[in-house]
């Protein structure tokens, strides 16, 4: 059971109300946990059961809940059927669960004979002091293809699952986080926009209802107008009744196309990045300009940005970090700073530390990395 290295911080652009969900008229701070216990260290969701049988606590969470006001579950995933059901079930389900929800619901608990911890159960029951948290499940995450094309194949079984999941745990939405391979089909925007109406519809005004969407133009453009067809305002209409979350971060990566570093999350473009092929020019400012001229109202946007970095190459780590890079080293690759310029600076936990800094902060800050458990944030604001 583990925190997902992600925050969501949304704030609201402006005051403009979409015409048929309500603006939340709070600022918007949300976080991501997620149950991948291959990818992130652990984090116990407070109030789940340990191997030992033991009822486990998480101080660290229980604080943060109190900085927040929406904290997604991830994620579920959508069978062929168009059923949503919790993909790990030891970590998910428990026996209360076994024995209620999944046998109202089993076709949401596959390998329910797996049930241990109940992390989902013990989320649905937290709150914060000001209760003011929304709790919300979210469905897809990277490579979710197969679940998008599921939900899209049979949307009334979709809206049906998701909408028993959070009336049975009383929670309080939803978010789409369906990041296809590809771009978009044609008729797939028209189907994602009906899909989202009728989530509202079933959920009802109340409900919070985000759909996360990347940065780039190409993508984007195949929601409204695919393969240079006649377009339709999709993106405008799924604004109608969900919040439009922008993935404002990942424009460049190790295992990306190209071999000169670029930044993760840049808010403007770089006139100086270089012009090679397959070298992604991205840019927040781009994306958001392009939505708000696309119909999504400045007030129904989310922007997501990260609160983490992404390093590669030992000794270009060790330059920035110091003796502590060895415990936060992602992953072995190959050297791509290839212009020193383009990586002077490392942010990790909000700060930046500049290349070869050997400050307390940043020596300090580094020693924490492994063990933080945010650090995605996504501001709409």
């Amino acid at each position: 059971m583990h925190l997902k290295l992600w925050l969501a911080a949304l704030l609201a652009i402006t005051a403009h109300a979409a015409a048929a969900a309500p603006e939340l008229t709070e600022a918007i701070l949300m976080t991501f946990w997620s149950d991948d216990t291959s990818r992130f260290v652990s984090s116990p969701m407070p109030g789940s059961i340990n191997g030992a049988g033991a009822t486990q606590d998480n101080t660290t969470l229980r604080r943060q809940l109190d900085a927040i006001n929406v904290l997604a579950y991830s994620f579920l995933q959508v069978d062929d059927s168009g059923n949503v059901y919790f993909r790990r079930p030891e970590v998910d389900l428990g026996s209360d669960d076994a024995q209620h929800f999944c046998q109202q619901q089993p076709l949401s608990c596959p390998n329910v004979g797996a049930a241990a911890a109940g992390s989902f159960s013990a989320f649905a029951r937290l709150t914060n002091t000001s209760r003011t948290l929304r709790r919300i499940i979210s469905i897809g995450g990277a490579d979710s293809q197969r679940s998008f094309d599921n939900a899209l194949e049979h949307p009334l079984i979709f809206v049906q699952s998701a909408a028993a999941v959070i009336r049975a745990y009383s929670l309080d939405g939803i978010d789409l986080d369906f990041e296809p391979d590809a771009f978009f089909a044609p008729g797939q925007g028209e189907q994602y926009s009906q899909l989202v109406a009728d989530l509202r519809k079933a959920l009802g005004e109340r409900a919070f209802i985000s759909i996360e969407v990347p940065s780039d133009w190409e993508t984007l453009r195949s929601v409204d107008c695919p393969a240079d067809t006649r377009c339709h305002p999709n993106l405008g209409r799924m604004a109608a009744d969900a919040y439009v979350s922008l993935m404002g971060y990942e424009f460049h990566a190790p295992d990306y196309p190209g071999d000169v570093t670029g930044n993760n999350s840049n808010l403007y473009s770089d006139p100086e990045e270089p012009l090679v092929p397959r070298f992604y020019h991205v840019s927040v400012n781009q994306a958001i300009e392009y939505l708000t001229s696309h119909g999504v109202p400045a007030g129904r946007l989310l922007l997501g940005f990260p609160a983490y970095f992404v390093a590669t190459g030992e000794s270009e780590v060790e330059a920035a970090m110091g003796s502590t890079s060895r415990s936060i080293r992602p992953r072995q690759s190959r050297m791509i700073w290839r212009d020193r310029r383009a990586a002077a600076h490392i942010v990790w936990r909000g700060r930046y530390c500049s290349r070869g800094s050997r400050s307390s902060t940043c020596a300090s800050t580094a020693k924490s990395a492994p063990h933080m458990p945010i650090a995605r944030l996504h501001i709409s604001g």
